[in-house]
């Protein structure tokens, strides 16, 4: 347990998040999995944290305590993956969005993925680390009442880029710029119909929608070939939606 390689992943109970976890155990990582929700049954994980993400900007102490646990976990004080997965997505028309949308949506999917990479930075580079921010294909294209959503993974995908060039050459940063994934939240948001499924799969040029592993497999594909040059990139992950003009 010692000389194995330390990967922290926040949205870990959702599909995509529980998807990269267990991949990651799979590759004998120590997987440290962070969620406000309860440890998933068919998770594998070295220690899984419960803890509120969208309190850590403003909550200092607890951000603190949530960040001081997750480093006593560490081996050997490296850090080598931290994994921006958790994310808060709010559909509301303009007239309804509320202060507290605002500050949830940029504290989970912005603001605390910028804290963890700052409190981080030295296990990071210690590790010669690797941060995969995972954004959203409406940091560029977006939809009605996406606002807050779209706004904050925008920033997410701006912040990328922007800390590639302190970052670098210590540490490698990248965001995935995902398109629709078939997840539990995806499908709560069509109200769980078959039909919309079959709709949203059809409108993509490959007449599919992404799966939860193939997120975890590419993740691996980029840090088991570790290609230096892979950095500051937002790379597209849609099925080639961020393509076209229209969904009709």
């Amino acid at each position: 347990m010692l000389n194995k390689k330390t990967c922290v992943v926040t949205g870990a109970s959702g599909s995509i998040g529980k998807a990269i976890v267990n991949k990651f155990s799979l590759l004998n990582y120590n997987v440290i999995a962070i969620d406000k929700l309860n440890m998933p049954k068919d998770m594998n994980c070295f220690f899984y944290l419960k803890a509120d993400l969208s309190r850590c900007f403003f909550d200092k102490k607890y951000c603190n305590r949530i960040f001081n646990l997750i480093k006593k976990k560490l081996t050997n004080e490296k850090l080598h993956i931290l994994i921006n997965n958790a994310g808060q997505q709010t559909i509301k028309k303009i007239n309804k969005i509320q202060r507290e949308d605002w500050e949830c949506s940029l504290n989970v999917n912005l603001l605390t993925p910028f804290l963890l990479i700052q409190f981080f930075l030295k296990e990071l580079k210690f590790a010669k680390g690797h941060v995969l921010n995972i954004s959203s294909i409406h940091a560029k294209l977006t939809k009605k009442y996406f606002t807050t959503y779209s706004t904050s993974k925008a920033a997410l995908s701006a912040m990328t880029r922007s800390l590639a060039l302190e970052l670098a050459p210590e540490i490698k940063i990248n965001a995935l710029e995902l398109g629709a994934v078939e997840t539990s939240m995806l499908k709560k948001s069509f109200g769980n119909s078959s039909k919309s499924l079959v709709k949203l799969k059809s409108i993509h040029p490959q007449n599919k929608i992404g799966q939860p592993d193939e997120i975890a497999l590419f993740i691996e594909s980029i840090i088991k070939n570790n290609i230096s040059f892979l950095h500051g990139s937002c790379i597209d992950f849609t099925g080639g939606m961020h393509s076209k003009l229209s969904d009709i």
